[in-house]
């Protein structure tokens, strides 16, 4: 099951954020994941098939997390799907040569540039895998 409210805070698994990640070949694709990004992106996170039992990577900094009252929609959310939290902080502000590490490492079949003020440069960055959306566009996974 998930961690509770009350395990929100510091701990070890929210410090180990702060060094640097080293992701293998054997830690993909070994169990379910899933991202969100805010609580207004859970209503489109219940339409995913399967999400029950997965693991939550959340990547904002865990002070929004932390008042129970403010994310109680957040943690209701893990609760009722029995997701595993990992906190994982990224400040959203990669390089192009970590952006292309993630991509060697993860080998994904697309790539969607979003929060870019240059979409249109992650084709010459990633070859044919880029999928170029427009806000507000749906796409189909």
């Amino acid at each position: 099951m998930g961690l509770s409210r009350d395990q929100v805070g510091p701990s070890q698994e929210c410090d180990r954020a702060a060094v640097p990640h080293k992701i293998k070949a054997g830690d993909i694709g070994t169990e379910k994941a899933l991202v969100v990004m805010r609580d207004s992106m859970i209503p489109l996170v219940k339409k995913i098939p399967n999400v029950k039992g997965a693991t939550l990577i959340y990547s904002q900094w865990d002070g929004y997390i932390r008042d129970k009252k403010k994310a109680s929609v957040f943690w209701d959310f893990i609760q009722a799907n029995d997701l595993r939290l990992e906190h994982i902080h990224t400040s959203g502000h990669a390089t192009v040569g970590i952006l292309k590490q993630l991509a060697s490492a993860l080998k994904p079949k697309r790539i969607i540039p979003i929060h870019t003020e240059r979409p249109e440069r992650f084709k010459e960055y990633f070859g044919k895998s880029v999928m170029a959306v427009e806000d507000g566009q749906l796409i189909e996974i």
